[in-house]
């Protein structure tokens, strides 16, 4: 995050005087499964806007930002299809930190990130919640604010 929020104060004058400090770590996405490992609904992939448009900001293309909702709704889709995998008789499977690695990898190349920003060791958070509770839990936001400090 800090080398990410470096090379964008170089290319955008920032002149607040308390400027980002880029400590911690954004999150690319976020996926919610249940006990067994499923994913819980269709709503359970959140992909961070800040991930994406980094490359965007990069290249001086702010006017490309617009398109994140569309983006977003293929990108969720795109993950969505890897994480529900199946055997070869079409039997579902539950995510595998296989099926989690494959996921990082196609988001990496289709938000186009540079991987000098990546953390190489992917983080994976584990959030548990009564399953008395008739509600899935909510996704983490992760939006362009969202770190891990």
């Amino acid at each position: 995050m800090r080398t990410a929020i470096t090379t964008l104060l170089t290319i955008y004058d920032d002149k607040r005087p308390d400027k980002p400090n880029g400590k911690g770590e954004s999150i690319i996405a976020s996926a919610i499964v249940d006990e067994r490992g499923y994913l819980i609904n269709s709503t359970a992939i959140s992909i961070s806007s800040f991930a994406w448009g980094l490359h965007l900001a990069m290249k001086k293309k702010l006017d490309k930002l617009s398109a994140w909702p569309e983006i977003e709704t293929r990108l969720q889709i795109k993950a969505e299809e890897i994480l529900r995998p199946k055997d070869k008789d079409g039997q579902k499977l539950p995510v595998s930190l296989t099926v989690i690695e494959k996921t990082i990898k196609m988001l990496i190349k289709e938000m186009d990130l540079d991987e000098s920003f990546l953390n190489p060791a992917p983080s994976i958070v584990a959030c548990f919640q009564h399953n008395s509770n008739d509600d899935p839990p909510e996704g983490a936001l992760i939006n362009s604010f969202t770190s891990k400090t």
